[in-house]
């Protein structure tokens, strides 16, 4: 596949971070703790260098997208 085991772990904890922050309004510790991060510090400086927002701008901007005709709808 050409990826290590951690590198495969990290990405799919962000894809589940960014579900919990898209789709709850859980606060960051517990989305941080959800997705195996023992600090909400922590997982904050992961997020932000993988996905290139901040949890909280990435809320914030998931927030703005979905009042935009243009979103995909899912479920």
């Amino acid at each position: 596949m050409g990826d290590t085991p951690l590198s495969h772990l990290r990405t799919v904890r962000m894809q589940k971070a960014m579900h919990l922050l898209a789709e709850t309004e859980r606060p960051l510790d517990q989305v941080a703790e959800e997705v195996g991060y023992s600090d909400a510090f922590g997982f904050s400086k992961v997020f932000k260098r993988e996905i290139g927002l901040s949890p909280r701008d990435f809320r914030r901007r998931d927030a703005q997208d979905r009042q935009s005709e243009w979103r995909i709808q899912t479920g």
